[in-house]
């Protein structure tokens, strides 16, 4: 639920709204998107503690902002907490979004915490990688379900998806995306669980 504040100072219009959060993998490639809005002129970006601005890409920065994008190229644990998208219209009025970003670190034991694990359609045995699109350019390396690597006759691999030929129960699981991004020649790693259930059926680890 959207939490709207409005805020009247002199010569603009503020409305202050509430945002999604996005969970990483530390080391992983995270980029964060302000809401889509149209026309307006500009977007900045703030680290909401410190209230300072986050520029534009320069020479050997991690965390840029390009646009309604906030990039973490990779991420860090420091990274974790909040940020704030301000859209800036042509008639002096702006809206400020704050969004949460969560850095988890690898643990020996749990591949993925849950808070990153996505949502999937059930019954239908196609896996759409959840966060592929956001990242132009991007190379699918390799899938896995409940970490470990997915192999077999009955998997078929598309750009961003697999697809399990007529799933069963003993498909259900979670399945993760490994891929890369490429940027001014680094290449980064980026990650994405998603669950699969044939049935429809709640799965209970």
């Amino acid at each position: 639920m959207w939490c709207v504040h409005l805020i009247f100072l002199s010569a603009f219009f503020l409305v202050s709204m509430t945002s999604e959060s996005y969970d990483a993998m530390e080391g992983d490639a995270l980029v964060v998107k302000c809401p889509p809005q149209s026309s307006y002129v500009r977007v900045t970006w703030y680290h909401a503690a410190t209230k300072k601005i986050i520029p534009a890409e320069e020479e050997g920065s991690r965390i840029f902002s390009l646009k309604r994008l906030l990039w973490f190229l990779p991420t860090s644990r420091e990274d974790s907490g909040n940020y704030t998208c301000v859209i800036h219209y042509s008639d002096n009025v702006t809206k400020e979004f704050n969004i949460n970003v969560q850095v988890h670190p690898y643990k020996q034991g749990i591949c993925f915490p849950s808070q990153i694990r996505y949502p999937n359609n059930t019954g239908r045995g196609q896996i759409v990688c959840p966060t592929f699109d956001n990242y132009k350019n991007a190379t699918i390396i390799q899938w896995y379900k409940d970490c470990k690597p997915l192999q077999g006759e009955r998997y078929f691999k598309g750009d961003k998806y697999i697809f399990i030929n007529n799933p069963r129960e003993e498909d259900d699981g979670y399945y993760t995306c490994q891929f890369t991004y490429t940027h001014n020649g680094n290449v980064f790693n980026v990650s994405a669980t998603r669950i699969f259930i044939s049935n429809g059926k709640m799965l209970i680890l």
